[in-house]
């Protein structure tokens, strides 16, 4: 019973198997007589596309040279129109003066007027209102309402003022060719059209009604379709069933071919094909219906309107093609059958053989897992399955010798896991006192970080509260304002207070501001701007007016108040460099005075630069003679844009390759902003060095002054 179920699934799965084969091989071989089918088909529509690419590239060329000759004349009749009508009331009567005048010929050549208002035909020859309404239903009377395609040419022409030849259009009624040109009046009242009907270009419209009636072999009927705003239309003036129309919309909307296959019976031939059987050939093709392929191909002529899209219908029949694929397929089922009839008896014969053998073999097996290691697989005949045989009982001689191996190893593996169990239980018991020491560590750490908390805060609050102290003590917006209407203040502290400061005052008429940089910054800079800023203030209500006299003043209070003149070891080193401007605005007369930080000037695109006393307010040395710092005069002149700042700009590391900002780029970037509003430059320097710091850190406080004369 059992052999008979292997002889069932082996002959199952290979006849399952060849089966697949053959079906994959019928199928392939069926695939490429099918493409090869198809490649033909493709290939007559494709010679019949190119026969009508050559065809209109050929009428393009032509008609691009009669625009080139009839240009002229339709330039002069629109500019002569243009003029003419100027300022005129427009009637039939004037423009038929006109026509005489101009010798214009109603046979070939037709012009008339629009309202630029509105759109409505003014006025115009006989042959314009015998022009064809498009659609059957629009409003011929108004240009504008033609169309989308229509309106947009309309608004153009009225926008550019001035003659535009747009190109070649087909009239609807009678079919024929027409240049036409637009130009609008001098006064803006009228739009002036003037199509030109040439007698060569009805030979070239006769000539593609003629080609479009004998057909490349393979290929039934074409057609050549002219869409417009409204409706569509063909050359050949045949009528063709609304079924067809979804397609062209398709063609022209992706402006390239669509191709499409379709089975048309006897009675879907008059719906799709209703008055075009009397073409030469194309009722015998159709009779009694079959497959066709229809190519829609999109025509893109350089030379026509804008208002026109062209589409060439190229119909192939394809019946007898399809029909010899059936017989090819009933071909392949026939070999298909008896190949696989003659290939299942030739496996059942030989299935049987092998399966006798493998049954002998499998029932020694059977005995063997019965737990009976003394049975062996009977060796019989020369061939794989004896060969199978003869291996497993050499499997089964090496089995038994490692089952010996194994208990051996199993017994002194049992040991050695009880021996490490013994160690593992006196590790754990030390572990447990790691345990709780750790945990111990992690409470006190938890008590510490708590406490570091607190005074973390406290430290927050305490730094918060001197910024507040700080912003406090610094000039208000209102302040600098006042004193200085149209300038800027960039104030960029590295931490939350700073160690640099701007100061602000009023003294007899004159105004003063400063940039002042001290040692340091965070909450020592803090301090020493603290005291900067007092001093300042304190110098000038003492009467000092002259910058480089308060500087001496500010020195000799900075020294004495931090004790620099001692040798003690609490002496405090620490000064600052500053920029003190004064500004007399009756008179435009600058005093100025520094210490290291310089003023920049702007003056008609050029940077001035006025230095500064190179050695700083403190940080007095004993023994060292005092320095005095000189007092620089200036004429200032309307628009002259002066800057202080201290060296945290300058110093700032950043862009691509990591450098320092630098003077340089300071001075660029004034030159480029100086005409703008102080308020407006002040934006856009924070913006220039944020972008320039980019992920650097902030290395110093940074502050720039901006004053406009």
């Amino acid at each position: 019973m059992k052999s008979k179920k292997l002889f069932n699934q082996l002959f199952i799965n290979v006849v399952i198997f060849v089966a697949l084969v053959l079906v994959v091989f019928s199928v392939i071989n069926l695939y490429s007589l099918m493409k090869m089918r198809s490649e033909a088909n493709q290939y007559k529509s494709a010679n019949a596309i190119a026969q009508a690419k050559e065809m209109y590239v050929f009428y393009d060329q032509k008609l691009n040279m009669l625009k080139r000759d009839l240009d002229w004349r339709m330039r002069r009749v629109c500019s002569a129109a243009s003029t003419y009508f100027e300022g005129k009331l427009v009637s039939h009567e004037t423009l038929e003066e006109f026509c005489k005048l101009h010798n214009i010929d109603k046979s070939t050549e037709s012009i008339f007027l629009i309202n630029a208002s509105d759109g409505r035909f003014k006025a115009g020859s006989e042959s314009i209102f015998t022009v064809d309404n498009h659609s059957g239903s629009q409003d011929t009377s108004n240009y504008m309402k033609q169309g989308p395609l229509h309106r947009k040419l309309f608004s153009s022409i009225l926008s550019e003022k001035q003659y535009v030849n747009v190109g070649y259009t087909i009239e609807h009624l009678s079919g024929r060719f027409k240049l036409m040109s637009f130009q609008p009046t001098n006064d803006g009242k009228y739009v002036v059209c003037f199509s030109v009907y040439n007698k060569l270009i009805s030979n070239l419209t006769e000539d593609i009604r003629w080609r479009f009636g004998h057909h490349p072999k393979g290929v039934v009927m074409t057609d050549f379709f002219v869409s417009s705003d409204t409706t569509t239309y063909t050359l050949s003036g045949k009528k063709w069933a609304p079924q067809v129309a979804m397609f062209l919309k398709e063609a022209i909307a992706k402006k390239k071919d669509l191709s499409v296959s379709r089975t048309i019976s006897e009675s879907d031939f008059k719906i799709y094909f209703e008055n075009n059987i009397n073409v030469e050939g194309f009722e015998n093709a159709y009779r009694g219906g079959g497959d066709h392929d229809l190519v829609f191909h999109y025509v893109n002529l350089k030379q026509t309107s804008p208002l026109d899209r062209y589409i060439i219908l190229i119909v192939s029949d394809v019946t007898g093609e399809k029909r010899q694929i059936v017989i090819d397929i009933v071909k392949y089922l026939i070999f298909f059958i008896l190949s696989f009839a003659v290939i299942v008896l030739i496996i059942y014969t030989n299935l049987q053989k092998i399966v006798s053998q493998i049954t002998d073999l499998l029932a020694s097996i059977n005995h063997i897992i019965s737990g009976k290691f003394d049975g062996r697989a009977p060796v019989k005949g020369d061939n794989e399955i004896s060969q199978l045989s003869a291996n497993f009982n050499l499997m089964l001689d090496t089995i038994e010798e490692n089952y010996v191996e194994l208990e051996r190893k199993v017994i002194d593996r049992t040991a050695e896991i009880l021996q490490k169990k013994n160690e593992i239980e006196r590790q754990k018991v030390s572990i447990e006192k790691s345990k709780n020491l750790l945990e111990k560590t992690n409470t006190e750490l938890q008590e510490a970080n708590e406490a570091i908390s607190i005074q973390k805060r406290e430290i927050e609050d305490s730094i918060l509260y001197a910024e507040r102290i700080q912003k406090a003590i610094l000039p208000s917006k209102d302040l600098v304002r006042k004193l200085l209407p149209d300038s800027f203040v960039m104030f960029m502290p590295r931490n939350v207070v700073s160690g640099d400061f701007y100061w602000v005052a009023e003294s007899e008429g004159k105004v003063y501001f400063a940039a002042v940089d001290c040692t340091g910054h965070g909450v020592p800079g803090a301090f020493m701007s603290m005291l900067g800023y007092s001093q300042l203030t304190n110098i000038i209500k003492s009467g000092f007016t002259l910058p480089s006299d308060i500087l001496d003043q500010l020195n000799y209070n900075v020294v004495n108040m931090l004790n620099q003149g001692g040798s003690d070891k609490a002496v405090v080193r620490d000064g600052m460099d500053i920029s003190l401007c004064c500004i007399d605005p009756r008179s435009l007369e600058l005093d100025f005075a520094a210490a290291f930080n310089p003023l920049m000037i702007v003056r008609n695109g050029e940077v001035i630069i006025v230095e500064a006393d190179k050695f700083p307010i403190g940080n007095y040395v004993s023994g060292m003679a005092v320095k005095k710092f000189e007092n620089k005069k200036m004429q200032l002149q309307k628009g002259d844009c002066l800057y202080i700042f201290s060296d945290g700009i300058t110093d700032q590391f950043g862009g691509p390759n990591a450098r320092k900002f630098m003077t340089k780029r300071l001075k660029e970037f004034v030159l480029n902003t100086n005409e703008l509003s102080c308020e407006v430059q002040g934006k856009l320097l924070r913006e220039e060095i944020v972008q320039w710091m980019g992920t650097h850190y902030q290395v110093d406080d940074i502050l720039v002054f901006g004053v406009k004369i």
